[in-house]
């Protein structure tokens, strides 16, 4: 019987399998693991901390994926089997965990579609998983009858593995078979990078070309467009959301009293945070002072102030903006009492940023429409 630390590390291995794969969204990623490690561990230490085990490896993976600027082994076989769908071999990835199990989900797809297929070929979950771990992939393939049933010609078989081997050789995947109708198509090992974040190239496009990838850090826009997506949320209200939270995460760095704003910018795909300040004759006591600059003090630095206006801004929060806050700490830190080089935000990872989104959305009511 294993041991408490045995399940959990074998546990450990199944949350880096499902993160690695690229498989599923994340959602749907930390759904299927929350189940398998509270069915196991409940609301013990070990469940929270495979559990945080599986956030962090999806935000070490969306960065290393944007590292991935040239095609990868799997796009050549996702391209392989866009070519085999359009040649009527239905081609299906990370299907079924059992051979009859994969089947039937084939053959229902196959129905579903309304489309005569000749034949199929794929690749189990339990494929994926050896995949992962460096030991390649084995394909099953086989023909279809004209009703969408398994045929039993073996001569048409072998004609869909003839047809499925020859189909990887030509877009470069590496691959064994013995020609044998009982036998299964071997992809050799290779680097396992398979998408979940970025775009497929086009099949037709050249292999030197680069694939539309993510940047090296995640934009919000894009952490935007999974809310919407994945989370079935209506764009506004993601929007506002995010806002929201970088807006409070903002004062708890800088300081809670500070009239702080926080604003999307879909032409960067990045949410802006500003500072306000009023123009005053003389500063208030207390909180509301500290958003207050009088008059005097600020045409003493060459401002053509009056007093009742409002001057706006921009705080550079996030490290790779270094350069542009230390420009600003230069210029205006005097006027606004802070200086953020050297002090960004930190903990502002994609899954923080998606779920304290998600937790504003839980208990804020939805935002107003938007003026354009």
């Amino acid at each position: 019987m294993a041991t408490g630390n045995e399940l959990e590390s074998d546990l450990r291995q199944q949350v880096e399998i499902a993160v690695r794969s690229g498989y599923g969204t994340e959602s749907e990623v930390l759904a299927r693991l929350e189940e398998l490690v509270r069915r196991e561990f409940g609301k013990a230490p070990a469940a929270e901390r495979l559990l945080a085990y599986a956030r962090d490896l999806l935000d070490a993976q969306l960065k290393e994926e944007a590292r991935w600027t040239e095609p990868t082994t799997n796009d050549a076989i996702s391209w392989a089997f866009e070519e085999l769908y359009d040649r009527d071999i239905a081609a299906a990835q990370n299907i079924g965990g059992t051979l009859s199990e994969a089947w039937a989900r084939v053959i229902d797809a196959v129905r579903g579609d309304y489309v005569p297929a000749r034949g199929a070929t794929f690749f189990l979950e339990q494929d994926v998983a050896q995949g992962v771990l460096g030991a390649g992939l084995m394909l099953s393939f086989g023909a279809l009858s004209n009703e969408g049933t398994r045929d039993d010609d073996d001569e048409a078989s072998l004609v869909i593995g003839r047809e499925v081997f020859e189909t990887l050789e030509r877009h470069g995947v590496a691959a064994k078979w013995d020609g044998s109708v009982r036998s299964r198509i071997r992809i050799l090992p290779f680097p396992w990078r398979n998408r979940r974040w970025s775009t497929l190239p086009s099949r037709a496009s050249n292999m030197d070309d680069e694939p539309q990838s993510l940047a090296e850090e995640p934009s919000h826009r894009q952490i935007l467009e999974q809310l919407v997506r994945d989370e079935g949320i209506a764009g506004d209200a993601a929007t506002a959301a995010l806002e929201a939270f970088i807006c409070s995460a903002a004062r708890e760095r800088y300081g809670m009293s500070r009239h702080l704003e926080a604003k999307y910018n879909p032409e960067l795909g990045l949410v802006e945070v500003f500072q306000c300040i009023k123009v005053v004759e003389a500063r208030a006591a207390g909180a509301e002072g500290e958003n207050q600059r009088t008059l005097a003090e600020l045409r003493q630095r060459g401002l053509e102030v009056e007093a009742g206006d409002e001057l706006v801004f921009q705080l550079f929060y996030l490290e790779k903006d270094a350069d542009e806050a230390l420009l600003q700490d230069e210029q205006w830190g005097a006027v606004l009492g802070l200086k953020t080089q050297g002090h960004s935000i930190e903990g502002l990872t994609p899954h923080s940023l998606r779920e304290r989104a998600l937790e504003h959305l839980r208990t804020s009511p939805p935002p107003m429409d938007r003026q354009e």
